[in-house]
């Protein structure tokens, strides 16, 4: 079919309202200059890619994991530049060198990690199948990292009550000339303990957090259907990718 004619029958028939002519007789006076063999209005066709039709079958576990590389990304850009502040800044006054070195080099692992979690978070939400399996690969190594933390809390917690320990006995060791050595004794075990407990409790929080964000976004990312839905917007994308070539 000539060109003109298939440039005004795709605009007739395109999908979106819009991109159609917005009266018959719009399309009446393209069809005649068509007929006197001259230049016609309706513009060139490409194949367009819709994407809302990937986002409207996006299942809900797919938003839930880039949320969480999302958040992830975010508190550990603040813990990294927090950090780095705060030990740059009590440098500058000793060493000013190693002090901004300090500064720069957590600054800029924190602005790493957040664009890399952005990046790949907005991947997730397009469909793109690296994206996923680039998600799989961050909550194995959040998972990962919180049983290392889960591990040195608990090894720290050990090492602590054991040396805390034998400083109250150390220190409770005068007390027993007293008239009430037991009670001086029980209450430096009591605080040793109360301590100890507390470090724990607070350090184990965001660790399991960490731990349970990464499980499951491991299962959400590896569900029957997030697999199912990368595998349709692949294929769509594969379709689209053979009407521009063929339209071209």
């Amino acid at each position: 079919m000539p060109e003109d004619l298939a440039r005004i029958i795709h605009r007739a028939t395109q999908k979106d309202p819009d991109q159609r002519y917005l009266t018959a007789a719009e399309m009446a006076a393209d069809l005649d200059r068509f007929l006197a063999g001259k230049p016609v209005a309706a513009p060139q066709y490409h194949y367009r890619l819709d994407e809302r039709e990937i986002t409207a079958a996006r299942p809900g576990s797919v938003i839930y994991a880039a949320v969480i590389i999302f958040l992830a990304a975010v508190s550990l850009f603040l813990m990294f530049t927090s950090v780095g502040l705060m030990s740059g800044i009590m440098m500058l006054g000793v060493m000013t060198s190693v002090g901004i070195t300090m500064i720069a080099t957590q600054t800029g692992i924190g602005g790493v990690i957040l664009v890399a979690g952005l990046v790949v978070g907005r991947g997730l939400l397009a469909a793109r199948i690296w994206a996923r399996w680039a998600g799989v690969v961050l909550f194995a190594l959040l998972c990962g990292g919180s049983l290392l933390g889960m591990s040195g809390i608990v090894m720290m917690s050990v090492a602590l009550a054991q040396g805390l320990s034998n400083a109250s006995k150390s220190d409770a060791a005068p007390a027993k000339t007293t008239e009430q050595p037991a009670d001086a004794e029980n209450a430096a075990t009591f605080q040793t303990q109360n301590f100890v407990f507390g470090m724990v409790a607070m350090y184990s929080v965001p660790v399991l957090a960490g731990l349970i964000m990464g499980v499951t976004g491991i299962w959400s990312l590896l569900a029957r259907k997030a697999g199912e839905w990368f595998a349709f917007a692949a294929q769509i994308r594969w379709e689209h990718r053979q009407m521009r070539e063929q339209f071209q």
